[in-house]
C-alpha cells in the first residue's frame, strides 16, 4: 500500500505530515512482515492460513545477536495472557513415523520421513518446512563436528579419543556417548547410509527438532530456557492439533520459550539429564538456570545454579536431598569433585589454546571453550557446597560463619581434605584423603619399617648414626636398619643383588674387573667374587 501525497495547497501543511507519517508506518509494519518471513521461509504464514492452524499475531520472529543457542527467537510484541494459544499445527502438517510406537530422540521411521521430504523439496506437500530443514547448519551438533573439535571435547569429557566411550574411565563426565548418534544411532540402529550426507543431516535434524516421533514445523523456532523464562505448555496426541499455549503472563518484549528437559511432559529428562544433554542433542551450551549432574562417584549428585541478575554472582539454588551423598559416601564425592577439578585445570591451562586447534571451526571452539566453563564453575560450587554440607555432618548441625571472610571458619570448612585455589592444576601438597582402601599406611615410616616378628640383636651409636641389626629365626634373615630405617635384609640378595650383578655380566664375555658404587653391606661384593675369571673389585 501506498498513499500519493501532493504539493497542492489543498493539503495543510500539518496533514500532510500526518500522512507521510502514516505511510512510513506502513511501510515499517510491511518491511518487519516481509523479514519475520524470511526468517522463518514463510513457515509460520503457511501454518496460519492451514484450516486448524494457528500463529498468534502477538508474537513475532526476530533476529539474536551473538546467541550460539539460534539467531532467531520468538518474542511477544503484545502482552499475551496466561493460558493464551500461541501456535496450533494440525495433524496433516506434522511430518511423523508412521510407527507411532517408536520410542527415543532418534525414531528411525521419522528420519526416513524427513529424509524423504527434504529430497522432494518445493514439491514436498510440508514445504515450505523441508526447505527451511535443509537450510539449518549440519555441523550443529557435536557428533558431526570436525575431528578436531571431537577430540577436544572427549578430552573435557575424560574419553580416550577414537576409543568406545562405553570404556569411560573413572574421572569421564557427562554426556554419555557424545558424538554418537550417527555412528551408534543411524548408522548401526536404523541402518542408514553413511554416504549420502543429506541423510545424515536429515538424522541429526530428527535428534535436535523432534518430539518423540513428530517433527512440528513452527514449534522448534521457539528457542530452550528453564526457570522464570520458560513460559510455555504444549497439549498433543497421536492424530489432533500440536498445541502450545503460554503458561503465564508474558510480557511485551520478552523471549517465548520452551524446555528441553524441565517441561511438564518431560518426565524422563527430570533427573540425569543437564546441560552436557542438552550441549549432545541440541548443539549449545544452555543459558543460566543451568542443571548439572555427575554420576561417578559413589551416586549421582543433581544440582541447578542461577545467575543473579544484580551481581552477576553464580550459585546454587536447587540441590534436591534425594541427589545429596550420604554419609561415607560425602567424602567420597568430595575427593572425585577435586580430582576432577584439577583435570579440568589441567586441560585449561595445557591444552586450550586457540594455535593449538587452528582447524577448529570457531562455532565449536566457542561452544566447547563455553561448556569447559560451565563445568569449571558448577564443579567448583558443588565443591564449595558439598564442604560446607561435611561440617554440618561431621558437627551434628549447621555451620556457623559470622562472615564469608571469616578465616577461623573458612579454614574448617576445607581441613577435612586439602585443595589447592586459583586455577592451576597441581596436586595438593598437603595430605588428602582419597578413596582408595590402603591396607598400611604407606607414607608412615614408623609404621612400614618396623620389625614384626624379628628379634632384636644389637644397636649401637656410631659417630654419624644409630645402627640396629633384628634377626627372624624362621626365615633366618637378619636385617640392618639405620637412623630406623631399613637399609638392608640378607634375604633381599635374590630380589636384588644377585640380579644387579648377574644381570649386567652377561653383556660381557668374561667377568675380570668390577667397579661398584654404594654396597656397603658387601653384598655386591659377595656375588662378584663367584667368578673364578676375576681379577680385580673396587668398591667406592
Amino acid at each position: 500500500m501506498s498513499l500519493l501525497l501532493s504539493s497542492s495547497k489543498r493539503w495543510p501543511p500539518m496533514m500532510l505530515l500526518l500522512l507521510a507519517a502514516l505511510q512510513m508506518a506502513l511501510y515499517c509494519h510491511a518491511a518487519a512482515d516481509a523479514s519475520a518471513s524470511q526468517l522463518d521461509m514463510g513457515i509460520l504464514e503457511w501454518i496460519d492460513n492451514a484450516e486448524g492452524g494457528y500463529f498468534n499475531p502477538k508474537q513475532q520472529l526476530q533476529k539474536i545477536e551473538n546467541s550460539t543457542q539460534s539467531p532467531i527467537g520468538v518474542f511477544a510484541v503484545e502482552d499475551i495472557a496466561e493460558g493464551e494459544l500461541l501456535l496450533q499445527v494440525p495433524w496433516d502438517y506434522i511430518i511423523k513415523s508412521h510407527d507411532k510406537k517408536e520410542e527415543g530422540q532418534m525414531c528411525c521411521g521419522t528420519v526416513a520421513a524427513v529424509l524423504k521430504e527434504m529430497k522432494l523439496g518445493d514439491k514436498s506437500k510440508y514445504h515450505p518446512y523441508p526447505e527451511y530443514l535443509k537450510s539449518q547448519p549440519e555441523d550443529f551438533l557435536p557428533s558431526n563436528w570436525s575431528e578436531k573439535g571431537k577430540d577436544l571435547l572427549y578430552e573435557i569429557v575424560g574419553l580416550p579419543s577414537g576409543n568406545d566411550p562405553r570404556t569411560a574411565d573413572f574421572d569421564s563426565i557427562p554426556p554419555e556417548e557424545p558424538i554418537e548418534w550417527l555412528e551408534i544411532d543411524y548408522h548401526q540402529k536404523c541402518q542408514g547410509s553413511r554416504r549420502d550426507p543429506m541423510a545424515n543431516h536429515a538424522a541429526l535434524l530428527v535428534v535436535q527438532r523432534s518430539d518423540d516421533y513428530i517433527m512440528i514445523p513452527g514449534y522448534d523456532l521457539y528457542n530452550h530456557r528453564n526457570g522464570k523464562y520458560h513460559n510455555t505448555e504444549i497439549h498433543w496426541e497421536h492424530g489432533k492439533p500440536h498445541v502450545t499455549k503460554a503458561s503465564r503472563a508474558i510480557k511485551k518484549g520478552e523471549q517465548i520459550y520452551n524446555s528441553y528437559n524441565n517441561c511438564a511432559e518431560c518426565e524422563g529428562r527430570q533427573s540425569h539429564y543437564g546441560a552436557a544433554e542438552i550441549l549432545r542433542d541440541y548443539g549449545f551450551v544452555e543459558e543460566y538456570p543451568q542443571r548439572w549432574y555427575y554420576s561417578n562417584l559413589g551416586g549421582t549428585i543433581q544440582f541447578d545454579i542461577d545467575e543473579d541478575e544484580t551481581t552477576g554472582e553464580v550459585k546454587v539454588v536447587d540441590w534436591p536431598d534425594r541427589f545429596l551423598p550420604k554419609d561415607e559416601y560425602l567424602r567420597y564425592a568430595r575427593v572425585w569433585i577435586r580430582r576432577q577439578l584439577r583435570r579440568q585445570r589441567r586441560i585449561q591451562n595445557l591444552n586450550f589454546h586457540r594455535t593449538k586447534w587452528p582447524t577448529i571451526p570457531e562455532r565449536e571452539w566457542q561452544i566447547i571453550w563455553d561448556f569447559h566453563k560451565g563445568n569449571t564453575l558448577a564443579l567448583e560450587l558443588a565443591r564449595e557446597y558439598l564442604d560446607k554440607k561435611f561440617e554440618e555432618f561431621k558437627h551434628g548441625g549447621p555451620l556457623q560463619c559470622s562472615s564469608p571472610d571469616d578465616e577461623a571458619c573458612a579454614s574448617n570448612v576445607t581441613a577435612a581434605l586439602t585443595y589447592e585455589e586459583g586455577n592451576h592444576h597441581y596436586d595438593a601438597l598437603g595430605y588428602e584423603s582419597d578413596d582408595l582402601d590402603y591396607i598400611s599406611p604407606t607414607c608412615d615410616n614408623g609404621e612400614v619399617m618396623m620389625f614384626h616378628d624379628y628379634n632384636h640383636l644389637e644397636s649401637l651409636q656410631t659417630n654419624y648414626q644409630p645402627v640396629g641389626f633384628e634377626y627372624h629365626e624362621d626365615m633366618d634373615d637378619v636385617c640392618m636398619d639405620i637412623d630406623n630405617i631399613v637399609q638392608i635384609c640378607s634375604c633381599y640378595r635374590p630380589q636384588y643383588h644377585e640380579f644387579v650383578t648377574h644381570y649386567a655380566a652377561r653383556f660381557i664375555d668374561t667377568v675380570k674387573r668390577v667397579l661398584f658404587v654404594g654396597g656397603g653391606d658387601s653384598m655386591l661384593l659377595y656375588e662378584a667374587l663367584k667368578y673364578p675369571t676375576l681379577e680385580l673389585v673396587v668398591g667406592l
